[in-house]
C-alpha cells in the first residue's frame, strides 16, 4: 500500500468545538482578506495549469488555523499533530500537502507572499489530485506565518461518529471517486492487531459495519482503493470505543531524535530499518534481516518515484513490486511493500504504523528480510523531503531430504489432533511420490497426470495394497501443504502414506513447493 505523508510543531491546545462526527458539513464562515486572496490564487493557478480547482473547505481551513496558531515561525509541525488537527475537525483523509511561508505585516508583505505562492503553486499542484484548500495566517511580532493546506479526496463517506459506546455499531456507506476502484477496509484494534473489515458493493460503491469492541479504546479505520499506481490510502481515522474522543491536540516534544534527522539517504535507510525492527520487537516479533538485494530494489523504486513524480506501488516504467523482484533475479514466496513521503524517517515510520494496511506489512509474521530505499528531495519552499520504499519478503523455503520428514510430522500432528492413528510409511511409496513430485517441479510431468505413475506402482504393489491414490499440492512452503489437503489426510480408510517434496516454479515463474502424497490402503 502507499501512504503520502505531509507534516507540519504544535503545542498542546484545547479546541473550542471539536467535531462530534467525521464528514459532518461545516458552514463556510467569512474569511479574512489574505486567506481569501490565497484561496482565490490557488483556484486561479490551478485553472491556468489545467488542473482540478481545489475548493475552499471550512473544515480544512479551521484545521489550518488550529495548526498555524501554534507553529513557530521557523517550524514545521510533525505529522502526528497535523493528523490530529484533521481528526478533531472531522476530516478522514490522510494529511494534506502543506506550504509554509513567512512575510511581513501590511500590504507589501501580503503582496510578497502572494507572489511567492504564485511561483510555488504550479509545482505543488502537480504533486497530487487536490480537491480542497484551506489557508490560515498567524502574526508573530514583525512576521506573519502563512500556511496553505492542499488536500486530496478520493472518497465520499456518510457522516459517522468519532466515538461510540462499546459494542455500538456504525455504518460505513460511501463510494470511491475516479480513478479509484475496488475499495477495501482495515482496522487496527487497541491491541495493535490488524483485521480486514468486510465490505459489500461494486467496483466503486461500498457498505459495511464497524462494531466497537470487545476491548475499549482507540480503533484505527482505514479505507483504501486502487488506481494505476496500485493500492492507496483514501481515509485513515480513529473511532473511540467506550472512551471519549480527544478534544485537544496531544503535546509534542521539541527534542530532536536521531530518527528525525535527514543527513543523507543511507543514514535515513539505516534509521528506518532500526525503527522497523523496534516496532516488531514491541510486538514480540523477531528482527528482519537486511538484504542488500532488497535494498537495491527499494532504492531503485524510490528513485523512480522521484523521477516520474508519483508515490505508488505500480510504476509506469518498472511495473509492480513482483516485477521488480523478478527483474532483479530475487526469488520470494511472499512480497510486501510500503511507500511514503515524509520529512524524516521517524515521521515516515510513525505514519506507516498509524495506517492499518502499512502496519500489517511491517508486523507481518511471515516475512524475514527487509530492504529500505530512501531519496532526499527538495520540497516546496526549500524543505527537504524523504521519499522512502520499504520492501519485505520471505525467501523460498530450502527443500532437501529433511523436507519430506517435516511433512510427515505435520501429517501425524493433524491426524493426532483428530484422534486418528498415524499413517504407516513405505519406502516404495515414498520413492514413487518423490519421483512424481520432481517430475512436476521440472515440468516434465503435468500435475493432472500425476496419477499415472501411481497406477503403475499399484500394479507392482497389488499384493500389498487394495487401493492407492495421489494428492498433489502446490504451496509456498512445506508448512502450508497439510492445510490444503486436510480432507484427504483425514480419510479413515487410508493406512499408509508415501511422501515426496520438490522445489520448482509456477507457470508465472514464481517459486513454489510441489508435494505429492500417495495415500494407500493395505489389504
Amino acid at each position: 500500500m502507499r501512504l503520502c505523508l505531509a507534516s507540519l510543531i504544535v503545542a498542546s491546545s484545547a479546541f473550542a468545538a471539536p467535531a462530534t462526527q467525521y464528514n459532518e458539513p461545516l458552514a463556510p464562515s467569512p474569511r479574512p482578506a489574505l486567506e481569501a486572496r490565497i484561496e482565490a490564487l490557488v483556484a486561479e493557478v490551478a485553472g491556468h495549469e489545467r488542473r482540478e480547482v481545489p475548493r475552499p473547505d471550512a473544515r480544512l481551513a479551521r484545521a489550518a488555523e488550529d495548526l498555524v496558531r501554534h507553529t513557530a515561525p521557523d517550524g514545521r509541525p510533525p505529522n502526528e499533530q497535523v493528523q490530529a488537527a484533521l481528526w478533531l475537525n472531522g476530516i478522514i483523509e490522510p494529511p494534506p500537502h502543506l506550504i509554509l511561508a513567512n512575510t511581513s505585516p501590511g500590504p507589501d508583505g501580503e503582496q510578497a507572499v502572494l507572489t511567492e505562492l504564485r511561483a510555488q503553486l504550479p509545482r505543488a499542484l502537480s504533486q497530487g489530485r487536490y480537491r480542497r484548500v484551506g489557508a490560515a495566517t498567524q502574526r508573530y511580532g514583525e512576521q506573519v506565518l502563512v500556511l496553505v493546506a492542499l488536500q486530496e479526496s478520493g472518497i465520499e463517506l456518510s457522516p459517522l461518529p468519532r466515538s461510540l459506546p462499546n459494542g455500538g455499531p456504525t455504518s460505513l456507506v460511501g463510494e470511491v471517486r475516479a480513478p479509484f476502484q475496488r475499495p477495501e477496509a482495515f482496522v487496527t484494534g487497541p491491541d495493535g492487531q490488524v483485521t480486514r473489515l468486510a465490505l459489500e458493493g461494486d467496483a466503486t460503491h461500498f457498505r459495511g459495519t464497524f462494531r466497537c469492541g470487545p476491548a475499549r479504546g482507540r480503533y484505527q479505520l482505514e479505507l483504501a482503493a486502487e488506481d494505476r499506481f496500485g493500492a492507496s490510502v483514501l481515509a485513515n481515522f480513529p473511532i473511540y470505543c467506550g472512551v471519549p474522543a480527544p478534544s485537544a491536540l496531544p503535546p509534542v516534544t521539541t527534542a530532536v531524535r536521531a530518527e528525525d534527522k535527514l543527513a543523507d539517504g543511507p543514514s535515513a535507510e539505516a534509521a528506518m530499518v532500526r525503527l522497523v525492527n523496534q516496532d516488531r520487537a514491541h510486538t514480540g516479533l523477531p528482527a528482519l534481516e537486511v538484504d542488500a538485494r532488497l535494498t537495491q530494489i527499494a532504492r531503485g523504486h524510490s528513485a523512480d518515484m522521484q523521477a516520474h513524480g508519483f508515490v505508488g506501488h505500480v510504476s509506469p516504467t518498472t511495473g509492480s513490486a513482483a516485477d521488480r523482484f523478478r527483474r532483479a533475479g530475487v526469488d520470494a514466496v511472499l512480497i510486501a511493500e510500503n511507500v511514503a513521503r515524509a520529512y524524516s524517517p521517524g515521521e515516515a515510520e510513525l505514519g506507516l504504523m498509524e495506517s492499518p494496511g502499512h502496519r500489517a506489512n511491517i508486523l507481518n509474521r511471515d516475512v524475514t528480510r527487509v530492504g529500505v530505499g530512501a531519496i532526499i528531495t527538495d520540497g516546496i519552499g526549500g524543505a527537504r523531503e524523504l521519499l522512502v520504499t520499504q520492501v519485505f519478503c520471505k525467501p523460498p523455503e530450502r527443500i532437501d531430504a529433511g523436507s519430506a520428514v517435516t511433512l510427515r510430522h505435520e501429517i501425524e500432528a493433524l491426524r493426532h489432533a483428530h484422534h486418528l492413528g498415524a499413517l504407516g510409511a513405505d519406502p516404495a511409496l515414498d520413492l514413487v511420490a518423490q519421483s512424481t513430485a520432481e517430475g512436476i517441479a521440472r515440468g516434465s510431468l503435468r500435475a493432472e497426470r500425476a496419477g499415472e505413475p501411481i497406477e503403475r506402482a499399484l500394479g507392482k504393489l497389488a499384493d500389498r495394497y487394495q487401493s492407492m491414490r495421489s494428492v498433489v499440492a502446490t504451496s509456498s512452503g512445506v508448512a502450508q501443504v497439510v492445510s490444503g489437503v486436510e480432507k484427504s489426510l483425514l480419510d479413515q480408510t487410508v493406512t499408509t502414506v508415501g511422501v515426496g517434496v520438490a522445489a520448482g516454479r509456477r507457470p508465472d515463474g514464481s517459486p513454489a513447493v510441489f508435494a505429492v502424497l500417495v495415500l494407500a490402503t493395505r489389504r
